[in-house]
């Protein structure tokens, strides 16, 4: 991948972080899971593991005639977790001027979509040129 130098640079920084990230990530997300639900904080799951589990149970059937029922099981309790999630709440005030400068930025601003991923990946390059390190002294902020 491109931007091998900065994912070095990162991993070094965060290499605690990541190790322990990683260790959640062992045996199919078992610790993950167990972690997820067992904490009473709000949390944010990785969509893409429910994604997983919801393309497995799409295989309800079996040779096209016999229900699964394994599958349909481990989708209800894909779905129960989503729900016990979406049930705990955040204690956040709202704080006025982040929430405003947030509401008036506007990424694309006179731009198309693809006009804009194209500006994010120059400014990629000159962060981290093809082949070369990254250059972190520049900061790039400017989305003119």
């Amino acid at each position: 991948y491109r931007l091998k130098h900065s994912m070095r640079l990162l991993m070094f920084k965060f290499k605690d972080t990541l190790t322990k990230i990683e260790a959640l990530s062992k045996a199919n997300y078992k610790d993950y899971w167990n972690l997820l639900l067992k904490e009473k904080t709000p949390a944010i799951p990785l969509i893409g593991l429910y994604k997983y589990f919801v393309k497995e149970s799409e295989l309800t059937f079996v040779n096209g005639e016999i229900v699964n029922f394994d599958a349909c099981l481990l989708m209800k309790d894909k779905v129960e977790n989503i729900i016990t999630l979406q049930k705990r709440t955040y204690n956040l005030t709202s704080e006025t001027s982040i929430k405003d400068y947030l509401l008036e930025l506007c990424p694309y601003e006179r731009k198309t979509r693809k006009e804009f991923l194209s500006d994010l990946y120059d400014k990629s390059l000159m962060v981290e040129p093809f082949g070369g390190p990254p250059c972190f002294f520049k900061r790039v902020t400017n989305y003119d």
